[in-house]
């Protein structure tokens, strides 16, 4: 670690120079310049104390102090850091020792400090602190001939405490905001380095160098927020209570948007509310019967493509009804519109009587999902769209998994460009879907009676495909089809009615905890929509 400075080079060249000269160490420690210990000289030395002996002069002779930075002793005698660093220092003045240094001055800092024995110091670097002691200068000397005695610092012996934490003292513990989004700063009575151990979710708390500024959400229920901030470092922890006013004219029947606490819908008022609050997170406490003006044109998506829903949905196995909409023109049309890192659950989606009409990327839970988890959710009635529809989402992206869901009713496409015309059970797109099935009808020149290019895997269809012109197909593994009057690529997956309804020909099927069939009589229907 040690390295030749400036002043040594020059001796050495003396030594040679004059070998009449007797030399003398008088060094008060026979050890290494750059001895470094872990054990405290002193048992006044606060714990984690370190010794090190620093040799000066050299620019590239540094020494890290803990894990903050790196400094050193420059030809003048002075502390600094190195180059970039960022690291300054303040002194104290003289001390009696290391524990004697009790406080951050908030003042006087430079980016260098006179090295001058019996000194404490401060050195922040990084938003951290460390304590230093100077504890004596470390020379050589040596005596000529004549008895003459000549000598030179080469450095100083150090103690120091890295990091240097101060007991957090706050001029507030306790905040009270109105129901929106506001902030507020608590000051801190020392500098010292912080940690937020917790937290409520509605909170952001920035810890800045003097203060802590604490930001809440909006308050979208009735309902007072209470929560607690709990900051700490080595030396102590503090805690801050904070409350929030319940809104005057609430979105939600209560909850905090937050994954312990989701904001609860129980009317369709507050599921339209959803797009107040797309990042949040919620559940269904009620079946909703959706009633949008009859002469308009229906349910307006949750979520659009530049602005999409990214919290998650908790249906809690409940319905929601009379979804329609009339938007032939509209891209990502459904219950939601385009979602992203989002997770729907527990939706059971009954389409109103108008039926649910879009124009491309169309489906019952939602039009396009990037990223997404769709689970034990269901959709039945009439879908019609443009092009990419789906019962369950008319476009699932490759990091999109469907598990457990089904659809029943209609699925059709109004494109006129036979390329075009193309509508899957349960989703366009390369998703991954496993134990779904479907029973709809599909209409268009290219029907898939699950999906069209996915991962496809344990689902079956057991629909209708009326045209027999129609190109039909229901690959996947393990993945089965009930055969009906249509042309077919992949006629290894048909089965007939009977085989359809017995469990031996459903191979590597879940029939204990996801599936269930009554032999003869049903196809297999899953458990999640038991309860």
């Amino acid at each position: 670690m040690k390295k030749k400075n400036f002043f040594w080079s020059l001796f050495t060249i003396v030594l040679l120079a004059m070998p009449c000269i007797s030399f003398v160490s008088c060094s008060k420690d026979d050890k290494d310049d750059e001895l470094e210990q872990t054990e405290n000289i002193s048992n006044q030395d606060p714990e984690g104390t370190i010794v090190l002996n620093m040799s000066s002069g050299a620019s590239d002779n540094y020494y890290k102090i803990g894990n903050l930075c790196e400094i050193h002793i420059d030809e003048a005698n002075n502390f600094k850091g190195v180059r970039s660093s960022g690291a300054s220092f303040v002194s104290v003045g003289l001390v009696s020792g290391l524990s004697k240094i009790t406080q951050i001055p908030n003042s006087g800092w430079a980016e260098s400090a006179a090295v001058v024995p019996g000194t404490g110091y401060v050195m922040r670097c990084n938003g951290q602190y460390a304590r230093i002691y100077v504890v004596e200068y470390l020379g050589q000397t040596y005596t000529d001939e004549q008895g003459n005695t000549y000598g030179m610092t080469t450095g100083a012996r150090i103690k120091y405490q890295a990091p240097f934490l101060l007991p957090i003292k706050l001029n507030i513990t306790s905040l009270s905001f109105d129901s929106g989004t506001d902030s507020k700063t608590i000051e801190l009575e020392n500098p010292t380095t912080i940690s937020v151990d917790e937290k409520p979710e509605w909170c952001e708390v920035n810890v800045r160098e003097s203060s802590i500024i604490v930001r809440v959400t909006e308050n979208l229920t009735a309902e007072q927020r209470q929560g607690e901030i709990v900051l700490k470092n080595t030396s102590n922890s503090v805690k801050i209570s904070v409350t929030q006013k319940g809104a005057s004219s609430p979105m939600f029947q209560a909850g905090s948007g937050t994954v312990d606490d989701p904001y609860q819908i129980k009317t369709a008022q507050q599921l339209k509310s959803i797009t107040k609050a797309l990042n949040a997170h919620f559940i269904l406490t009620a079946d909703i019967t959706l009633n949008e003006e009859v002469n308009g044109s229906g349910w307006d998506p949750i979520g659009k493509k530049e602005t999409p829903f990214t919290g998650t949905i908790d249906g809690q196995g409940h319905f929601i009804k009379n979804l329609w909409m009339k938007r032939p023109t509209t891209e990502c049309v459904g219950l939601f519109g385009f979602i992203q890192n989002a997770t729907i659950k527990g939706i059971r989606l009954e389409i109103g009587d108008q039926a649910l009409n879009g124009g491309t990327y169309v489906g019952g839970i939602c039009g396009n999902a990037y990223g997404c988890i769709i689970i034990h959710c269901c959709v039945i009635g009439k879908i019609t769209g443009s092009s990419k529809i789906g019962g369950i989402c008319g476009k699932a992206y490759d990091n999109t998994t469907i598990d457990q869901c089904f659809t029943d009713g209609s699925i059709s496409t109004t494109q006129t460009n036979w390329d075009e015309r193309r509508c899957s059970g349960i989703a366009e797109g390369g998703g991954t879907i496993t134990n779904c099935y479907s029973t709809a009808t599909l209409t268009g020149y290219v029907c898939y009676g699950i999906n069209n290019e996915g991962n496809v895997s344990k689902c079956y269809f057991a629909g209708k495909v009326p045209s027999s012109d129609d190109y039909f197909s229901c690959a996947g593994s393990y993945t089965y089809y009930l055969i009906t009057n249509h042309s077919t690529s992949n006629s290894r997956n048909g089965r007939s009615a009977s085989e359809m309804m017995s469990q031996s020909n459903y191979e590597g099927w879940d029939f204990t905890s996801i599936w269930k069939i009554t032999e003869g009589k049903t196809y297999p229907t899953l458990r999640c929509f038991d309860k």
